[in-house]
């Protein structure tokens, strides 16, 4: 496993885009994650095609924006709070939207469903929509929330991008980043 103490290549090999070959064995959680998603919705740069796996898909796109709140927190363990901090901040929702998205998390990744109950006590039901011309990432209907799958990525590599340009402009970003990339580890090739 390749490890470096500095920060810009460290950053450089975690963002590796999904299209790239590293240049070594190691191959970080966020470069598996999103060549695992490329395998289920196609490359990220081109434009929608077909979702293989919808749910999975989902909570994949989920678990990224889960894995980049870690490296923003410098905290290995995050609780919904930091993911909906992270959610405003660098993703820029509303706060009402990163409640429901990190609900979304919820339901999928502890009963792999489309219904939770949120630790504010109310109920979260939701839609799956693949509709590849759709104009939003949330849609509110019948008292369910209507989550566009292709939006959802959108969202989810455009918070790549300005998650990198957040870590270029600070050194304690920087500082939570190595922090955190230490204890993720990364799978080796051999």
């Amino acid at each position: 496993m390749h490890s470096s103490n500095d920060p810009k290549i460290e950053i450089a090999r975690v963002f590796l885009a999904p299209d790239n070959e590293p240049v070594d064995n190691g191959r970080s959680i966020l470069y598996l994650l999103r060549c695992d998603l490329q395998d289920q919705y196609g490359k990220e740069s081109d434009p929608p095609d077909k979702i293989i796996s919808p749910l999975l898909t989902t909570l994949g796109i989920m678990l990224g924006f889960e894995l980049l709140t870690k490296y923003w927190s410098g905290q290995y363990k995050t609780k919904p709070k930091d993911q909906e901090d992270f959610l405003k901040s660098v993703a820029k929702l509303s706060a009402i939207q990163s409640v429901i998205l990190t609900q979304l998390r919820h339901a999928l990744a502890h009963g792999y469903c489309l219904q939770t109950k949120g630790y504010d006590g109310n109920m979260y039901a939701f839609w799956l929509d693949d509709d590849k011309d759709g104009s939003t990432v949330i849609e509110e209907k019948d008292s369910k929330y209507i989550i566009n799958i292709w939006e959802l990525k959108k969202l989810f590599i455009k918070t790549i991008g300005k998650y990198q340009n957040f870590l270029a402009q600070s050194s304690d970003l920087e500082g939570k980043f190595m922090s955190t990339n230490a204890n993720l580890g990364e799978l080796k090739i051999v």
